[in-house]
C-alpha cells in the first residue's frame, strides 16, 4: 500500500521533531523544540512502586500491584450474610465456618480484603528520548486497567501490541487470557528486556482471570521486532511479503518473524498501543504502520485501542499551555479515516472510550489517574 504519511524518515524517526515529554528539570519551554539527544526524560509512575536496584546500575525492579478483578459470581468484597443460628456459614473461599453474630447478638458483617497480584518489571528510571521504551509510563497502566476491566474483549483473541516497551501490558494481556500475544518494538535491547520481564511474570501470575485454570491454557507470548519507520519491514497492501526483508529474517535474532506468525495475525487480530503519541514523526509512522497492517489482516473488523496521555507544554508560538503532539494526533485520526475508508473499508468514527477524569475504566493499578489520560478506539470494517 502506498503511504500518505511521508514525513517520517528512517534516519530521524526515533528522534523527536517536537516532543512534549517532561524533562527532569521541569517543563520543556520555548517553541515546540525537540529535546537534544543527550537530554534525559523520566516517568514518575515508579514513585508509587516498591523498587529494588537491579544488577545493572541503570536498571531498577519495580513491583506493580493491582487488585484482582472480581468474577461475576464471586465478588472480591463479598459481604457474609447474617446468620443467627449456630450453623456454619460459607466464607469467601467457599469453605469453613464463620460466626457472624457478635456478643450482643448483632449481625457482624464481614468484608473480605480484595485479592491482589503483582507484576514485576525491570526497567530504567530515566532515559534519553530514543530509549523511552525502557521506562514505564502512565498510559501503559491506563491500558492495563482497561484490559482488566474488560477482559472479554481480549480473552481467546490474538492481540498485537505496537510499542511494547518493557512488557507491562503484555503481561496483563497474558493474564487476561489472550490466545496469543505479539509484543513488538523496534529495538532488540528493549525486546530483550521485555522478554526477561514476560518470562518472570509468566511464572508469577495465574494463567488468567475469571475462568477456571483447566479452561484457560497459558497464553502464547511472542516477542517480535517491528520498526515502524523502516518501510521494508512493513507489509504492502494485501501482500504477504512482511517477512522477506533481511531485517525480519536475521538468523541470529530470536525476535525474527515466522510464516506462522503471519497466519495468526491474518485470521484474528486486535491491536493495542500505549504511550506512543509524543513525537510528530513517530505519530506519522504509527498511523502508516496501521495502514499497512490493514493490508495484512483478513478479519472482517479490525479494532485498535490506543491509550495516551496529553502532555502539556508552554510554547512561545501560542504563548499558552497546549498539547501540540496531541493536536497532531487528532489531525492524523482524520487523515487515517479518509485513507482507510477509501481503500480498505468504512472507517467507523474514532471513539474516545474514557478519560482519566471520569470513571469509565475501573482503576486496578496504583498510580495517579490524571485527567490527561485518554483511551481511543479505532474500528475499520471491511466491505
Amino acid at each position: 500500500m502506498d503511504s500518505d504519511y511521508e514525513g517520517c524518515h528512517e534516519e530521524a524517526c526515533h528522534e523527536s521533531s517536537g516532543v512534549s515529554l517532561r524533562s527532569p528539570d521541569g517543563w520543556t519551554c520555548g517553541g515546540f523544540v525537540p529535546l537534544k539527544s543527550n537530554e534525559y526524560v523520566l516517568s514518575d509512575v515508579h514513585l508509587l512502586c516498591e523498587e529494588d536496584a537491579a544488577g545493572d546500575s541503570d536498571f531498577v525492579t519495580s513491583r506493580f500491584v493491582f487488585t484482582v478483578p472480581s468474577r461475576p459470581s464471586f465478588p472480591s468484597a463479598w459481604v457474609v450474610s447474617c446468620n443467627l443460628s449456630p450453623s456454619p456459614t460459607v466464607s469467601e473461599e467457599g469453605f469453613g465456618s464463620a460466626n457472624d453474630v457478635d456478643d450482643d447478638g448483632d449481625c457482624d458483617i464481614r468484608r473480605e480484603t480484595p485479592a491482589r497480584e503483582v507484576i514485576v518489571i525491570e526497567h530504567k528510571r530515566s532515559t534519553v528520548l530514543e530509549d523511552v521504551g525502557s521506562q514505564v509510563w502512565r498510559g501503559a497502566l491506563y491500558l492495563s486497567d482497561f484490559i482488566l476491566d474488560r477482559p472479554e474483549i481480549f480473552r481467546g483473541r490474538v492481540v498485537l501490541e505496537l510499542g511494547v516497551g518493557v512488557g507491562l501490558t503484555l503481561s496483563v494481556l497474558q493474564y487476561a487470557g489472550c490466545r496469543c500475544v505479539f509484543g513488538t518494538d523496534y529495538s532488540e535491547h528493549i525486546l530483550e528486556q521485555c522478554q526477561l520481564n514476560v518470562d518472570r511474570n509468566s511464572q508469577l501470575l495465574p494463567r488468567c482471570i475469571a475462568l477456571p485454570r483447566k479452561e484457560c491454557p497459558r497464553s502464547d507470548v511472542r516477542i517480535r521486532i517491528l520498526d515502524w519507520c523502516s518501510k521494508e519491514t512493513l507489509p504492502g497492501y494485501r501482500t504477504s511479503r512482511l517477512f522477506e526483508s533481511t531485517k525480519f529474517n536475521l538468523e541470529n535474532s530470536k525476535f525474527r518473524w515466522s510464516p506462522e506468525d503471519l497466519l495468526l495475525l491474518q485470521n484474528d487480530c486486535v491491536i493495542v498501543a500505549a504511550d506512543v503519541i509524543y513525537s510528530d514523526s513517530l505519530t506519522d509512522a504509527f498511523f502508516d504502520t496501521l495502514l499497512r497492517l490493514l493490508g495484512l489482516v483478513e478479519v472482517a473488523q479490525l479494532t485498535v485501542y490506543i491509550a495516551l496521555e496529553k502532555r502539556i507544554n508552554f510554547t512561545m508560538a501560542e504563548m499558552a499551555a497546549c498539547a501540540p503532539s496531541y493536536q497532531y494526533f487528532l489531525r492524523c485520526l482524520e487523515k487515517f479515516s479518509a485513507r482507510s475508508a477509501g481503500k480498505d473499508g468504512p472507517f467507523l468514527p474514532a471513539e474516545m472510550v474514557a478519560t482519566g477524569a471520569d470513571s469509565g475504566i475501573k482503576q486496578y493499578f496504583q498510580y495517579e489517574r490524571v485527567p490527561e489520560l485518554e483511551m481511543w478506539k479505532l474500528t475499520v470494517e471491511r466491505r
